[in-house]
């Protein structure tokens, strides 16, 4: 990809070259504690610069956004995804479009390997404009003062893994997310990079020499006693409070901020120690759906096992469900979901005996912890009609467990 602007700014893939200014721009922009892990994607083996999307102004790069590859598990049914990442415009450089043509590209890279979705996260309202829609809650993260009991186990044994340790690794996150109905692992190309990363720690708890848990670090450079415990995986409470436990050690027992996994026992180890939540409001992953036929049709494994464990199971039928300027019609036979196909919008599709769903809540509809129910009863647009009950077997509300590169 490579396209000259009028005013001479040049759009294209990013090269090993661009390193120093691409790393440059993420830290003017987003912080030096974020540069360690740009960097340990952008320089990874031969060709790790060629997920980066760059505008360069001469010899200057003025914009940059990453674009990874991921797959996001619905039901038992695993979609191929984009994630944007790192999205970073120089000073003095905004309002001119420079972000919109990487996107665009993005979504172009996107669509021609066929994911069903993009994911990410980022400031506020802003990506609205390319079609994202605020979907998925993100854990809050509370802080661990300083006074928190939290005595360390005995028999349980927590140190810094290595890349040896990573199929456990791997294995102890997948355990994690089996209960939820939505779920995002880490690629493996981002387990490379958080190996690599020199403000990323992976630790990984020990019971009877076997793995029992893990969780990631992050340390801000220069600033040695501030540290974030993410993606804790622990089956039981014991291995919850041993890993925080080794990480407030780790700042000499300082305060340590601590990003919740709900339903999970670490939720019940920070109820014990008195977390103290911060931040506020509501935070969420933002998710896109370019063509919600495709989607559904992808899904119809998950659909079918929906409708097969319902009233509906033994039912045949069609079931309409417009989007206003276009629609889906999905058949339904013996338990199953045996064809989505497009067809033209409906205007007034409840008069027709179907459903209307507005395209900015599709990706809630589809990801989201609402579902068709309660989405209804709070969006004045979105009308379930005599579909009611179909609607609330098929998109029922859904609890997320999503793993990105990026936390805070």
């Amino acid at each position: 990809m490579t396209g000259t602007r009028p005013d001479g700014i040049v759009s294209r893939t990013a090269t090993a070259a661009d390193a120093e200014e691409v790393l440059a721009l993420i830290g003017a922009r987003s912080g030096p504690e974020d540069v360690p892990e740009a960097e340990a994607a952008f320089i990874d083996g031969q060709d790790g610069f060629k997920r980066w999307l760059v505008a360069a102004d001469g010899p200057r790069i003025v914009a940059v956004l990453a674009l990874w590859e991921e797959r996001v598990r619905v039901g038992e049914t695993w979609l191929q995804a984009g994630q944007i990442d790192f999205v970073a415009t120089a000073s003095g450089y905004g309002r001119r479009g420079l972000m919109r043509g990487l996107i665009d590209e993005a979504h172009v890279r996107c669509a021609a390997r066929r994911d069903a979705l993009q994911i990410m996260l980022g400031i506020p309202y802003f990506y609205r404009q390319f079609g994202y829609s605020y979907t998925v809650p993100i854990p809050v993260t509370h802080e661990v003062p300083p006074d928190a009991k939290l005595e360390p186990p005995t028999g349980v044994l927590v140190r810094r893994a290595t890349g040896d340790d990573l199929p456990a690794l791997q294995a102890l996150q997948e355990e994690a997310q089996r209960g939820a109905d939505v779920a995002m692992p880490h690629s493996s190309h981002m387990w490379r990079w958080l190996m690599k990363a020199a403000t990323v720690e992976l630790r990984i708890a020990e019971e009877g020499g076997m793995p029992a848990g893990m969780s990631r670090l992050k340390r801000a450079p220069g600033a040695p006693d501030e540290l974030v415990v993410a993606e804790v995986a622990a089956p039981t409470v014991e291995v919850a409070r041993a890993l925080l436990a080794d990480a407030r050690s780790l700042v000499g027992g300082s305060a340590i901020s601590v990003v919740d996994r709900p339903a999970g026992a670490l939720a019940h180890v920070l109820a014990e120690v008195g977390r103290h939540s911060y931040g506020g409001g509501a935070d969420e992953y933002l998710i896109r759906v370019a063509d919600p036929v495709v989607l559904l049709d992808a899904l119809r494994p998950t659909l079918s096992a929906r409708l097969n464990a319902s009233a509906f199971g033994r039912g045949s039928g069609e079931l309409l469900v417009s989007f206003y300027r276009r629609s889906a019609v999905l058949r339904y036979e013996g338990g199953a979901v045996t064809h989505v196909a497009a067809a033209p919008g409906e205007q007034a599709p409840v008069s027709e005996g179907g459903a209307g769903v507005p395209p900015d809540l599709v990706a809630d509809l589809v990801f989201g912890p609402h579902g068709a129910l309660e989405l209804e009863a709070t969006h004045a647009d979105l009308n379930l009609g005599r579909q009611r009950a179909l609607m609330e077997t098929l998109f029922p509300p859904l609890r997320a467990d999503i793993l990105v590169f990026y936390i805070d």
